[in-house]
């Protein structure tokens, strides 16, 4: 027996071994069990879904990530590898090279614009690397000359040295880079020049001070980190018209 007030649900429950038992029922609180705890249950669970959906995702690409951080530490773990072969190398030349000694001060070499280095090589002949897109500007007063360095290896092995550059001036001879020649000296050390180091290229921006010459003759030197000649270029260019 189920009696409806205007507020309130009213219920009579028959037993056969008991006696009856009256209940009310509030409309709003019948409302909350029927209706409002299944939504809140359904969003629940739809969090839940969500939240582990979510996760997954993220484990996913962090799993997906993992690889390539692994190999970025293995290709850095080869880099660091050959650098140190590379200055074992360096290392073992120039102890070769101190051992040989150096030639006597009086011999005509104490002549040439770069001082002689104990043991030095002219690789020259066979160069691993080349100079290309030279260009010669003036910017205001100044002289640009711009080039790039190519590596050559087969296996684009790092290359690293010293560069410079002298700009023939009517008479005069002026190096780059710019104090290279000590004071109280007349020569370079190969060791002076701009220090680069590259797998594939290197682009090099040399600036000179202004001149009144139009054709303009420069000489590109590199030696390598232990003393060797490894390359040398004549350029000829013209400024202006």
């Amino acid at each position: 027996m189920i009696t409806q007030a205007k507020k309130k649900l009213s219920f009579i429950i028959y037993d056969e071994n008991q006696a009856p038992r009256y209940y009310e029922l509030s409309k709003g609180l019948l409302r909350f069990i029927v209706f409002v705890l299944p939504t809140l249950a359904l969003i629940s669970i739809l969090i839940t879904i969500a939240g582990f959906l979510y996760f997954k995702q993220i484990r996913h690409f962090a799993q997906m990530k993992e690889p390539q951080i692994i190999s970025d530490l293995k290709q850095e773990i080869v880099t660091l590898k050959e650098q140190a072969a590379s200055l074992d190398k360096e290392r073992e030349s120039l102890l070769v090279k101190l051992g040989q000694g150096t030639k006597d001060a009086t011999s005509l070499e104490s002549l040439l614009l770069f001082k002689p280095s104990p043991g030095r090589k002219d690789l020259t002949k066979s160069p691993n690397l080349r100079i290309e897109e030279v260009e010669a500007t003036q910017q205001g007063q100044n002289i640009n000359l711009d080039f790039k360095i190519l590596n050559l290896t087969k296996d684009q092995s790092r290359i690293s040295g010293f560069i410079f550059v002298v700009m023939k001036d009517g008479d005069n001879l002026v190096t780059w880079p710019t104090g290279s020649m000590a004071d109280q000296e007349m020569d370079i050390s190969f060791n002076k020049g701009e220090l680069f180091s590259t797998s594939r290229f290197r682009p090099v921006k040399v600036t000179f001070p202004p001149t009144k010459e139009k054709d303009l003759l420069f000489k590109i030197v590199i030696f390598s980190r232990t003393g060797d000649l490894i390359y040398k270029q004549l350029v000829q260019k013209t400024i202006g018209n």
